[in-house]
């Protein structure tokens, strides 16, 4: 009768599977990375060109401010549903809420665009080096958009 080969004493195989799951949660965890908010924070161009904005942690969600306008510091949130706030200036608006880290993606935010006057629900957005997609609804009603990564404005709209 032929004998088995000898197994390795318990905490050798314990180790050895121990090294199996870490490499494992490694592969896992490395796509998870790719969102992370370091990622996605920084200075955007709309796809139009007509803004920028800082998008930055807050908390433990992603949030954004207009610091930069083509129309300049005077241009004002004249279609904000709100009356009392259409003579406000839109830069340095905050625009971008409430984005949170799930699924392997950034969701459940709304951005406002002044522009209509409205905010729009229901956004995802992925990072991936100097692209930011933005994507509103699913399937035959989904529609996206990027945003590219540039330097921070040499001149902020922003006061102060």
């Amino acid at each position: 009768m032929m004998q088995s080969p000898p197994r390795p004493p318990l905490p050798a195989r314990l180790s050895a599977l121990g090294v199996i799951a870490c490499l494992a949660w490694t592969a896992v965890a490395m796509p998870a990375k790719a969102q992370t908010p370091a990622l996605a924070s920084g200075h955007w161009r709309t796809a139009d060109g007509a803004t920028i904005v800082e998008i930055k942690p807050c908390a433990q969600t992603l949030c954004g401010r207009l610091v930069w306008v083509r129309e300049g510091a005077d241009a004002r949130d004249e279609r904000n549903p709100d009356r009392s706030r259409r003579s406000a200036p839109i830069c340095g608006l905050n625009v971008f809420s409430r984005f949170r880290y799930e699924g392997g993606r950034w969701s459940g935010g709304s951005i406002y665009d002044p522009e209509a006057g409205e905010a729009i629900a229901g956004v995802s957005l992925g990072a991936r080096g100097d692209a930011l997609t933005l994507t509103v609804g699913r399937g035959l009603f989904a529609g996206s958009e990027t945003w590219r990564r540039v330097p921070s404005p040499a001149r902020s709209c922003q006061a102060g």
